[in-house]
C-alpha cells in the first residue's frame, strides 16, 4: 500500500509510526503521548497528537476504552509528498 503525507511534520507522524510497530499492540492516545514523549527529546502535547493521529492516513481509530480512543498503524510500503 503507498500512502501520501503532508511534507509539514511528517517526521514526528513517521517517528510514531515506527513506535507504534514496535511496540505492535494498539495503543490509547495517553499511552501513546506517554511512550512517545518518553523516547523523543521534542514531545507532542495532547491536543498535537490528537490533530496528528485523527488527520493522518496510518492512523486507524479502532475502539473507545475509558474515554480514550485507541489507535493501530495501518502498514504501507511506500510513502509519497
Amino acid at each position: 500500500m503507498i500512502i501520501k503525507l503532508a511534507k509539514k511534520g511528517m517526521r514526528k507522524k513517521l517517528y510514531v509510526h515506527k513506535m507504534m510497530k514496535e511496540i505492535g499492540e494498539p495503543m490509547t492516545t495517553r499511552q501513546i503521548l506517554f511512550e512517545y514523549n518518553q523516547r523523543y527529546r521534542r514531545g507532542y502535547t495532547m491536543q498535537e497528537l490528537a490533530n496528528v493521529l485523527s488527520k493522518t492516513p496510518i492512523f486507524e481509530a479502532i475502539d473507545f476504552v475509558d474515554n480514550n480512543v485507541v489507535w493501530d498503524i495501518i502498514y504501507f510500503t511506500e510513502v509519497i509528498n
